[in-house]
């Protein structure tokens, strides 16, 4: 249920904040809901990060047509990748 809970904070969060960026075209947001991911289609699961400490990986996208944030969780791999590819284009070699 905790889980849950910090689930629902985080897509508020991500809500709020994408409201801070696109003001009134963002109107709502979606969750897809499901076990699976959306890249790989396997099953999504948490990151362990130490002792007590599971990391899930949630992502939005804003769809301006219908003015909806997005919101869904990837596979922990494809969160690293991101990572990279985004550290990559802040500091280019």
């Amino acid at each position: 249920m905790e889980l849950e809970n910090n689930i629902i904070h985080a897509m508020h969060e991500l809500f709020f904040r994408a409201k801070d960026i696109y003001g009134d075209r963002v109107e709502s947001f979606w969750f897809y809901e499901s076990e699976f991911c959306p890249c790989c289609n396997k099953k999504i699961d948490l990151v362990n990060a130490g002792k007590e400490l599971s990391l899930l990986s949630l992502n939005s996208f804003m769809y301006h047509n219908m003015s909806v944030l997005i919101i869904f969780s990837l596979q922990p791999m494809y969160y690293r990748l991101a990572c990279f590819h985004r550290q990559e284009a802040e500091n280019p070699l």
